[in-house]
């Protein structure tokens, strides 16, 4: 299914990082400097380890997501 899931949006609330597959309309709810999305599963490990590495940085993102 194609849509924005609503613990996408409970997640943000709570000021939580994320990292969600990519869904045609994500991007109408969230910017990339607010959210991490991939299209590809193989992607995944890469990401995680980058974003685990950068905490500063996910942090800025989980805030900017919940405002």
């Amino acid at each position: 299914a194609d849509f924005v899931n609503p613990r996408t949006f409970e997640l943000a609330a709570c000021g939580a990082f994320q990292l969600v597959d990519d869904r045609s309309l994500l991007r109408d709810f969230f910017t990339d400097q607010e959210m991490v999305s991939f299209r590809d599963f193989q992607d995944v490990p890469k990401l995680v380890t980058h974003w685990l590495g950068d905490q500063p940085e996910r942090e800025s993102m989980a805030l900017a997501a919940r405002k």
